[in-house]
This record gives structure tokens, C-alpha cells and sequence, in this order.
């Protein structure tokens, strides 16, 4: 088996960057083998589950052969012959199933045990349907005006029609209900109104009119404001985005320098949590990171802050026991960064570390008394 050649490209851009850190590049050459073994794992794991995939397929399979056997030999061993016979069989049953039931419905409607009671039901239905006609006729000649027997030959049509009659008979009986409710409501009131005294009209306009000022006020009032809080809301999020990049671009000089690394970035998402951008792209969380990188991210970050925040007024910086877990090559990098800072800057560093005795003036604790 050989190492695809995109994943190989993958190992050497990240392996690289750490050539002359032996410690590191052991660390991770240490998580390549353990990455590695894992997803060999996984393949003998995959390989087993698609092997006994595979058996139950193959089962399958002889299952079917044995079960399709008497279908082929019906066939002559020609699979498309005994498939359009399948094909066949399968339109004939569904065409038999519709039969039945259409059957099932006739005798539901008709009430009739099977085929020979439904004859019957439908003999009987056919005298007294002639008879009914013979007594139509007979109405129609003894009363003129009356439909002859050839005016119902339609009865669906009848019954729509009387079905449309009823319809509108609702609506009307629910059109009067609805008026007699109305003119009920329109009498209460007008006997409401005789018990109070009369309304100045004019008064009431006047009043109305005002109180239609002040709506078209208030409403001038809320589109303004709804204006304003566009408009705010706007600014608070430009100057947030404006100022989460200059805080990435602050940090990322300081982080590139402190770390000796150059094209190293500080990466802010928009709720300001910290990531780190190596130069091939690679994003990495501070958890990732090493202790001692995570003390740079640290300074890095905090005196990008201090920049920002204090603006023209240069804060002191206050470390309290810091970089315990930095070497000497980081420490260095660490005290060259400070020194500039405290060109410009008052820095304190408080420490029990005597290496770091060096860094600048002794500061004396005065108590009093």
C-alpha cells in the first residue's frame, strides 16, 4: 500500500517548519504513528465488516439462484424470456385484483352475497324500474305540465341540481339569521343611545382629528427612532470588525516576533476567541499549543490589547511570576519584546526566578514604619 501523494504533501508541510526543533518533531512525529496505527485500524476494522458484507451478499445470491431455477427452466434458461413472463404475470394478477375488487364494491352496494344474487338483485331492479316508467307515463298523460319518463333519464343531473337548491336554501335561511341578528343589535343600540345624552359632533370631530395628529406624530416618532437604531447598530458593528482586525494585526506582529517565526497570525472570530494561523494555513487553538507558546500567545495578546485600549496613554505592564514554562531561546525573544515595550512604557515583573533578575532595575517594596 503507498501513501497517497496529497497526504504525503500534508506530512512534509507540516513536518518541515519543525526541522530544527528535534523535540517537536519527534512530538509529532510521535502523533503521525499513533494517527497512523488508528486509521489502520479502522481499515481492518472496514475490511472485516465488508467481508462479512460481502459472504451475506454471495448467500443472497445462491439463495436467489435456487429460488429463480424452476422460473428459468420454465423459460428455457433465457433470463429476458422469463422476465417478460414475470412482467406478464405481475400485469394479469394486478389486472385480476382490480376485477375483484370492483366486484367486492357492486356486491357492497347492491347488498348481495355473490354473483348469482347480484343477477338477481339487478332482474328485480329492472322490472321495477319499467313499472316505475309505465307509471310516469301514465301521471304525464293524466296531468299535462308533468316531465315524462324521458326527463329523468338523468338522475345524477337531477340530483345535483336538488343538491344546489338545498345549498341555496341554507344560505338564505343563514342570510335572514344574520339580518335578524343584525337588526336586533342595530335596535340595542339605538335604545343605548336614547338613554345617554347626545354627542356634541362637533366636539367629537375635533377631538378625533387631534388624536389622528398626534398618530401621524408618534408614527414619524417610531420610524425616526426605528432610523436611528439602524444606523447605530450599523456603526457598533463596523467599528466592532474594524477593531477585532486591528487587534489581530497588533497581536500577529508581536506573536510573529516574540515566536521568531515570521508569517504566523493571531486569528479573532467574531466572539474574540483566540486561534493561532500557522504560515502553510494551518489553523491551530491555544490548547494545541505548546505551554511555552501559549505564554507568548499570552503576551502577544495582552500587549496588543494594552496598544489598542490605551490609545495615546502608554499603561504600565504588570507579570506576575510569568514564562515559567518557557526555554531559554523564548525567554530571550520574551525579554527583547519587553525591553522595546519599556522604551516607550513602564513594565514590571515579578518573579522569585533569579533569571530574570537581569531583565532590569531591581525594584525595592518600601513598608511603612
Amino acid at each position: 500500500w503507498e501513501r497517497p501523494e496529497a497526504e504525503e504533501a500534508a506530512w512534509q508541510a507540516r513536518l518541515e517548519p519543525l526541522a530544527g526543533h528535534p523535540d517537536r518533531l519527534e512530538r509529532e512525529l510521535e502523533r503521525l504513528v499513533i494517527d497512523q496505527r488508528g486509521r489502520a485500524a479502522l481499515a481492518e476494522e472496514r475490511l472485516r465488516r465488508l467481508d462479512g458484507e460481502l459472504q451475506d451478499r454471495e448467500r443472497e445470491v445462491a439463495s436467489l439462484r435456487e429460488r429463480l431455477r424452476p422460473v428459468l427452466a420454465a423459460a428455457g434458461g433465457d433470463v429476458a424470456r422469463a422476465r417478460a413472463r414475470w412482467e406478464e404475470y405481475r400485469r394479469h394478477r394486478q389486472r385480476l385484483r382490480e376485477l375483484e375488487s370492483e366486484l367486492a364494491g357492486l356486491l357492497a352496494v347492491w347488498e348481495a352475497a355473490d354473483v348469482a344474487a347480484l343477477a338477481a338483485r339487478v332482474e328485480r331492479a329492472r322490472d321495477e324500474s319499467l313499472l316505475a316508467r309505465q307509471e310516469l307515463q301514465r301521471l304525464a298523460e293524466a296531468h299535462a305540465g308533468l316531465p315524462g319518463p324521458e326527463a329523468v333519464d338523468d338522475p345524477a343531473a337531477i340530483d345535483e341540481r336538488m343538491r344546489d337548491l338545498n345549498r341555496e336554501l341554507e344560505e338564505l335561511r343563514q342570510r335572514l339569521r344574520e339580518l335578524e341578528e343584525t337588526e336586533r343589535g342595530l335596535m340595542d343600540q339605538e335604545m343605548e343611545y336614547a338613554r345617554h345624552d347626545p354627542i356634541n359632533i362637533a366636539a367629537a370631530e375635533e377631538e378625533l382629528a387631534g388624536l389622528r395628529r398626534r398618530r401621524e406624530e408618534l408614527l414619524e416618532e417610531i420610524e425616526a427612532l426605528a432610523l436611528a437604531h439602524r444606523e447605530l447598530r450599523g456603526a457598533a458593528e463596523e467599528y466592532h470588525a474594524t477593531y477585532r482586525l486591528r487587534l489581530e494585526q497588533v497581536a500577529s506582529r508581536h506573536f510573529a516576533r516574540i515566536t521568531g517565526r515570521p508569517g504566523r497570525r493571531v486569528c479573532l472570530d467574531e466572539d474574540f476567541r483566540v486561534s493561532v494561523v500557522e504560515p502553510d494555513g494551518t489553523r491551530v487553538l491555544p490548547g494545541q499549543l505548546s505551554q511555552g507558546a501559549q505564554d507568548q500567545l499570552y503576551v502577544a495578546v495582552r500587549v496588543a490589547i494594552g496598544d489598542l485600549l490605551a490609545d495615546d496613554a502608554r499603561l504600565p505592564f504588570v507579570f506576575d511570576d510569568p514564562f515559567v514554562h518557557c526555554d531559554a531561546e523564548r525567554l530571550e525573544r520574551i525579554r527583547s519584546t519587553l525591553r522595546e515595550l519599556a522604551a516607550e512604557r513602564q513594565v514590571l515583573v515579578l518573579s522569585h526566578r533569579p533569571e530574570l533578575a537581569a531583565w532590569g532595575q531591581p525594584a525595592e517594596v518600601a513598608r511603612d514604619g
